[in-house]
């Protein structure tokens, strides 16, 4: 009988899909998917396999995002790591460098351009964790025309080319100065109101320093003109620990009685210290004068350092007494003085600071820092000088039957613009610009910088944040061998901060070099497993590729159809372990570890928390190919001594014997 033409059209169309895809595909859905198994027949082997896989995936995720989470994560929360600054390094000045850390050293940091190289691949490598290690380097090493021997996919893998693309980043340097004890003093108003155990006193830093944006939650980079705000921060871990409410109390109230000012109350049973002092009033020595200034308060619950503030304190304001302690002339009172007033135009401090400079290259070229005459000529005296001042200068704020309070500005670039006549009467920038400058003038003074690093108080320390980690023991060691002016060593690594960098840098070590071995021992599992169930697997089906091979069925279409039936079972078992079976392991033990992070919270940076299985798109890629070509390869290794391959006679795996057609 002939068969009709929409019968003929239909198996024409039908033939499109080759038969080994159709047979394939119907075998592994019977495994998957039927009721009524015969085991002794093999009709579950799929989905064994898809089970076993399953396991295998869920297992190395486990084992690759713990390491990751150990090794990097962790260390990173326990180094301080603050996203997206980066890994902090506290840096102070090397004992031979008896000049500190002053404005020239800082700009030769902050222009410090830093280059890493990182490799760009079009996938990860079966070979990428172990690449680095003695034992495989002799396999990564050999000539270029290796490849070719190894057997696919090994030699498209070796052969995938490697882009270098370099790429540099900039330290992002955060200068500070301690405060508490050093001059100017600042103290609570009870000697007896802080514990003897741990001095009181902070950092004053910049308002674009990272802990201080991060504790007032500001996101947008400061201002060029920074304020003197009576401000703090405070680290509300210590203050329970070691503050003494009741006799801060006690030594405040009498002098808030003289001010007429509301007195603070008693602590209750259910008050904490952030609803009870929004305001920190601090003994603050103004001019070799103390004085009882009220700072608003920010609290956190813990300030991340590496020795203890107490509190955050602002530079600008610090630089301010400063220049108080060191110029008696200058009228500064912070409660008066936090307001701006008018700022010199732009190209006048661009004149100003030019001759600034100049001055000081001369007095330091000369070895000199008692007061000289520069020449004519070498250091121009900025012209706009000789202009009204009402164009270029700043308001004193003088007025007739009150004090006197001198309007104090300071810029990003760690300069106080001060009026030139507060400067004593023998310094060379005074002599050169404002030399007669009469008190009792109502013109409005000369505003000019003062380096806030001079004056015997250079920077001692500097907080640097390095946002490439993997790059920070390259970079500690180029900041070591950074040289002062006079050729000496300019910065040292904190020695606090440098062991404990070196306990961490062992761990990790230690544990990385580890991997290998793990790895290997995790592949000899794999490999043993699949082994032993994919040889079953193919056993149960000898006599089934004897017959498609008697039916005309070549060895190479049973080879497609086994591999796309081991794809099939790869497919869903690497979505049941990422999708299914990872989350809930990173929720279990999320679970766990709630109270364990509740009891080491003040160890880590506010807002942060461990993430015990981070796993990267391309970690997941990568374990999910291993485990794909260890799969494959077994597969092919089985079969082809199934034996399946071109030489094989169907009688071969119908009833065993020779594989060889006869002559």
């Amino acid at each position: 009988m002939t068969p009709s033409k929409p019968q003929r059209a239909a198996k024409k169309q039908h033939r499109r899909v080759p038969v080994w895809m159709i047979l394939g595909w119907r075998a592994w859905i019977r495994s998957i998917m039927t009721r009524t198994p015969n085991y002794e027949s093999g009709d579950r082997d799929f989905a064994w396999v898809t089970l076993l896989l399953t396991l295998v995936l869920t297992l190395a995720l486990l084992a690759v995002g713990s390491r990751t989470g150990f090794l990097d994560r962790l260390t990173d929360t326990l180094l301080g790591v603050m996203p997206p600054h980066g890994a902090p390094v506290w840096i102070t000045a090397h004992w031979q460098n008896h000049d500190g850390i002053r404005q020239p050293l800082l700009q030769q940091l902050t222009a410090l351009e830093l280059h890493k190289e990182s490799s760009t691949m079009a996938a990860p490598t079966v070979l990428e964790t172990l690449a680095n290690h003695p034992t495989f380097k002799s396999l990564l090493e050999r000539p270029a025309a290796w490849p070719e021997q190894l057997p696919w996919p090994l030699a498209s893998l070796a052969q995938r080319p490697v882009e270098t693309v370099p790429d540099t980043f900039r330290l992002q340097v955060h200068p500070y100065r301690v405060v508490g004890n050093n001059s100017p003093t600042i103290r609570l108003p009870h000697s007896g109101a802080w514990s003897r155990t741990l001095p009181f006193g902070g950092w004053a830093v910049y308002e674009d320093h990272p802990l201080w944006r991060m504790a007032l939650n500001r996101t947008t980079t400061p201002a060029p003109w920074l304020g003197l705000p009576l401000q703090l921060v405070a680290n509300e871990t210590l203050f329970e620990r070691y503050f003494d409410y009741d006799r801060y109390r006690d030594g405040l109230n009498p002098l808030l009685s003289q001010r007429n000012l509301p007195q603070l109350p008693a602590k209750s049973a259910g008050d904490t210290l952030p609803k009870l002092l929004t305001t920190l009033w601090l003994m603050v020595d103004v001019a070799h004068e103390e004085q009882l200034l009220p700072f608003s308060v920010r609290w956190v619950r813990h300030i991340p350092a590496i020795d203890k503030p107490a509190l955050l304190f602002p530079l600008t304001t610090y630089h301010a007494l400063l220049a108080a302690h060191h110029l008696p002339e200058l009228h500064y009172q912070p409660e008066r003085s936090a307001t701006a007033g008018p700022l010199p135009n732009a190209q006048l401090q661009t004149a100003l600071l030019a001759f600034n400079d100049c001055v000081q290259r001369e007095l330091s070229a000369a070895g000199l820092s008692a007061p000289v005459k520069i020449r004519d000529g070498v250091c121009p005296r900025p012209a706009d000088l000789a202009s009204p001042p009402s164009a270029a200068l700043a308001a004193s704020g003088k007025e007739k039957g009150q004090n006197v309070v001198d309007l104090i500005h300071h810029d990003s670039r760690n300069n106080l613009w001060l009026p030139c006549h507060r400067l004593p009467r023998n310094e060379t920038i005074r002599t050169m610009l404002c030399p007669e400058w009469p008190e009792s003038s109502n013109a409005p003074p000369m505003l000019i910088p003062w380096d806030a690093t001079g004056y015997g108080s250079p920077f001692t320390t500097l907080q640097i944040f390095i946002p490439e980690t993997g790059q920070l023991n390259r970079v500690i060691d180029q900041i070591g061998a950074m040289r002062t002016a006079e050729n000496l060593p300019a910065f040292s690594v904190l020695p606090t901060y440098h062991d404990a960098l070196s306990r961490f840098n062992l761990l990790h070590d230690l544990l990385d070099r580890s991997v290998p071995a793990y790895a290997m021992v995790f592949l000899l599992l794999l490999g043993t497993l699949l082994f032993a169930q994919i040889g079953s697997l193919l056993d149960h089906r000898r006599t089934h590729y004897g017959m498609l091979l008697s039916r005309g069925l070549s060895w190479r279409s049973i080879h497609a159809k086994l591999l796309l039936q081991m794809l099939l079972s790869m497919t869903i078992s690497s979505a049941v372990a990422v999708g299914v079976l990872l989350p809930l392991l990173r929720w279990f033990i999320g679970r766990n570890m709630i109270d364990v992070l509740a009891s080491y919270q003040s160890l880590l940076p506010p807002g942060q928390s461990l993430n015990f299985m981070p796993l990267e798109p391309r970690e997941i890629v990568a374990t999910v190919m291993i485990v794909l070509l260890a799969l494959l390869s077994v597969t092919f290794v089985l079969a082809w001594r199934l034996p399946l391959r071109g030489s094989t006679v169907p009688s071969a795996l119908l009833h065993g014997g020779a594989i060889e057609p006869p002559a």
